[in-house]
């Protein structure tokens, strides 16, 4: 029975030690994302203006019509330019000023048709605004609210650059099988802030997307690399572990006959000291009856169909 427990326990702590090697390996595999994503602009930027060091009606023109070409570009990205629209129209007011007759003198010297076409459009938008809402002629106020278009249109540019990268991230970790709805709703969402010309949203959301794809992509990397592994191990070690397995097989045999030996032979010690035990009851029986006359024959009967049984 101790070589029966001595050989289970060897085999157990062989099988242990198979298992141990295994999943301490697969333990320490690196992880590798799919693609390496980083901010082409820091999250944190924010607004800063230098005063040019000359401020003119042309510069303040210049800065206008250069306000006008970045909401075009803001356009063709398809997303809401209120914000930077209202921005220019605010800094055309202050181009035109109150005085209307001292905006026709200032930019009665401009003949380039381009401007001269824009000056005209400048008239409408003082026609157009409420006397309350004029205020007085700043072209230094014009060169900064054209600026934070410039920085607004930059922000934008870096936003729709990230968002492409990171789209094209997620459809390459789809293609290889990686389930990643998460991402695709964060990315969602992030379009969305981001068409509607809430940035700093749409950076935390991009974040978040990013974050959410390469932990997807880590844990199906990791996965991947521990099938490999295992995979790895037993095609290399394939005959040794058959050789055990068949020595493991012999054993489980050949401790399972001794067992089974074992209790044949302690059933048959039971029954022969049983059988002993009847005898001698029986002996004393018919003594009682035949001998001693204590009991009837009637009684002994009963009690050897009793032994008997």
């Amino acid at each position: 029975m101790k070589h029966t427990i001595i050989y289970l326990f060897c085999g157990i702590l062989f099988i242990i030690s198979i298992f141990g090697i295994v999943f301490f390996y697969s333990s320490d595999l690196s992880v590798t994302s799919l693609v390496v994503f980083d901010d082409i602009v820091p999250r944190n930027e924010t607004f800063s203006y230098e005063r040019p060091d000359a401020v003119s009606v042309d510069t303040a023109l210049n800065a206008l019509l250069k306000a006008e070409d970045d909401i075009n570009d803001l356009k063709s990205l398809e997303i809401n330019t209120n914000l930077a629209s209202d921005t220019l129209l605010q800094a055309k007011r202050f181009f035109i000023g109150r005085d209307f007759s001292l905006f026709l003198k200032e930019t009665e010297h401009i003949t380039d048709p381009i401007k001269k076409s824009y000056l005209k459009d400048l008239t409408n938008v003082y026609g157009e605004t409420p006397v309350f809402e004029r205020v007085e002629k700043d072209y230094n106020e014009v060169h900064r609210l054209t600026a934070f278009i410039d920085f607004h249109r930059t922000r934008a540019y870096v936003l729709y650059d990230s968002f492409t990268l990171l789209k094209e991230k997620e459809e390459k970790a789809r293609k290889e099988g990686i389930d990643t709805t998460d991402g695709v709703y964060l990315l969602d969402l992030t379009w969305k802030a981001f068409s509607e010309e809430r940035f700093e949203e749409a950076f935390d959301l991009l974040d978040q997307a990013d974050t959410s794809l390469d932990d997807l992509s880590a844990e199906a990397d990791r996965k991947e690399k521990i099938d490999s592994l295992r995979k790895n191990f037993f095609g290399r070690y394939w005959w040794q572990i058959l050789l055990f397995v068949v020595i493991i097989g012999v054993l489980f045999t050949t401790v399972m006959r001794k067992v089974q030996l074992n209790i044949s032979q302690r059933r048959l010690r039971t029954l022969r000291l049983e059988l002993e035990s009847l005898q001698n009851l029986l002996k004393k029986a018919q003594n009682d009856c035949f001998v001693k006359k204590s009991i009837t024959e009637g009684t002994y009967k009963i009690l050897v169909d009793t032994y008997s049984s």
